[in-house]
This record gives C-alpha cells, sequence and structure tokens, in this order.
C-alpha cells in the first residue's frame, strides 16, 4: 500500500495504534455493516450460501456489537 492510499498517514503510527484510533474503529464500523448488509441479502434472495458463510455473519454482527458498535449505520450515511 503506498503512503498515496492513505489519508493523513503517519508513518511512525503502527497498525495497532491506528486499529485503536476513532476513525479505524467507524472504518471497520462501516466494513462489518457493509460485508453483514451484503451477505444477509444474498441469503435472503435465495442464494446457496456455504454454512461457514453463515457463522461469519453471525460473527462480523458480534465484532458490530461488542467492539465497533460506536457507528450506527445512520450515522454512516446509509
Amino acid at each position: 500500500m503506498s503512503k498515496n492510499d492513505l489519508m493523513d498517514y503517519d508513518e511512525d503510527v503502527t497498525a495497532k495504534e491506528f486499529l485503536a484510533s476513532p476513525r479505524a474503529e467507524w472504518i471497520i464500523s462501516k466494513a462489518l455493516y457493509m460485508a453483514i448488509k451484503e451477505l444477509e441479502t444474498e441469503v435472503a434472495s435465495g442464494k446457496i450460501i456455504p454454512p461457514i458463510v453463515r457463522e461469519q455473519i453471525g460473527d462480523m454482527k458480534f465484532l458490530r456489537t461488542t467492539l465497533f458498535q460506536t457507528h450506527k449505520p445512520s450515522e454512516i450515511g446509509w
């Protein structure tokens, strides 16, 4: 990943430090919301979804509810 790919990237910040930031929490919250929504849409449409994917939806919901609950979908803009 190039420096140009990251907004306000600070070379002295480690990934773990960034992960602890509100910005990273927002990004992960947004990504989890989008992934859950997409996978649930596929399940609802009747697509054949492997059992592991259904488990992963549950895992993503768990992470979103317990660790990344700061930003709700309405706050994200969806």
